[in-house]
């Protein structure tokens, strides 16, 4: 899980019953919010890059549906 206190879904800010698709589209509109790239202070990169980490981690358990389920379970 991300080190965050957050669940997956508070991450993504996406209800529990969220759809697949509606996971992908929270993913991408945060990646976009989010992205590195977009800044230029070293610091706020950094942190972004931290948040993209949390991110990923929470899309990659809640795009899969087994995954998704056995997390699902654990909350």
């Amino acid at each position: 899980m991300a080190k965050s206190e957050q669940t997956f879904y508070e991450i993504l800010k996406l209800n529990k019953d969220a759809t697949a698709a509606q996971v992908s589209d929270g993913f991408r509109r945060l990646v976009r919010e989010h992205h590195p790239d977009r800044f230029k202070d070293p610091v706020e990169k950094s942190e972004a890059e931290s948040f993209l980490k949390d991110v990923t981690e929470a899309y990659n358990t809640l795009s899969k549906q087994g995954l998704r389920e056995e997390y699902d379970k654990s909350l």
